[in-house]
């Protein structure tokens, strides 16, 4: 990712719509698909700024934190050594010495070239019924700027992503698509930015104010839905799989 991105993404980790509502509709399903549950240790994978940390934390005695970028990995490891470890690898050359109740990628998967391979990594440090949990952006179409500032390979469907996991050992337990609602308007901006030379990233837009306020109102409205339903289509997709016994 590039580093100017990385530096406006963690500005607005607790204030920007997109950031916010994406917390809250994850701690949502996730609580309701492990209600009742409790998990002794699970492992966040290119955690960047934190972002997800207090919501992990809920549904995990202990949480141990994956950064391959040695400078984001010093800074997590100072701001949050009293409550995680933070470990410095790539997933690629990472070593556990343990097997974890739960992963998570937020947002990350996109970022490994070799996803097919990531995939089959985390099937091996992961329990018996282990949980793996992935947020991934949607649609080839709506490749933008965006992506290439935050070095992405590839933006995903649900069913490319369901196929992907299945192929590898796991169980789907729920795909979906997100940040629905706003699809239209997000498209519209893609067609836009085709048009004209973009000089902004998607996280440039409406962080504060009452846009703000609004767009996360919109995306968060989608929750209720979410908990009963799997959307058709949308700006991202979420997933829960369940690693075979």
């Amino acid at each position: 990712m590039d580093r100017a991105l990385y530096d406006v993404h963690s500005d607005l980790h607790e204030r920007h719509w997109w950031f916010r509502a994406r917390k809250k509709i994850v701690n949502s399903l996730l609580g309701n698909a492990w209600y009742g549950r409790e998990f002794n240790i699970g492992l966040d994978i290119g955690s960047g700024g934190g972002a997800m940390l207090e919501l992990l934390k809920k549904f995990a005695s202990r949480l141990e934190l994956l950064e391959p970028d040695k400078k984001l990995g010093r800074e997590l490891a100072t701001k949050y050594s009293d409550r995680v470890r933070v470990i410095v690898s790539t997933l690629e050359n990472f070593l556990p010495d343990k097997s974890y109740d739960f992963v998570t990628l937020f947002d990350v998967l996109e970022h490994i070239e070799n996803d097919a391979a990531a995939i089959k990594k985390i099937y091996s440090i992961l329990t018996p019924s282990g949980q793996l949990v992935v947020t991934v952006p949607a649609y080839t179409f709506l490749w933008s700027r965006h992506d290439v500032l935050a070095g992405h390979f590839r933006r995903y469907t649900c069913a490319k992503l369901v196929d992907l996991l299945e192929k590898n050992g796991f169980i789907v337990k729920k795909a979906t698509y997100f940040n629905t609602f706003l699809f239209p308007a997000v498209y519209l901006v893609r067609l836009m930015q085709k048009i004209m030379t973009p000089r902004s990233t998607d996280f440039s837009y409406a962080g504060v104010g009452s846009l703000n306020e609004i767009l996360y109102s919109i995306f968060f409205a989608e929750e209720k839905l979410l908990r009963l339903f799997n959307l058709p289509f949308g700006v991202s997709i979420f997933c829960l799989a369940e690693k075979t016994k």
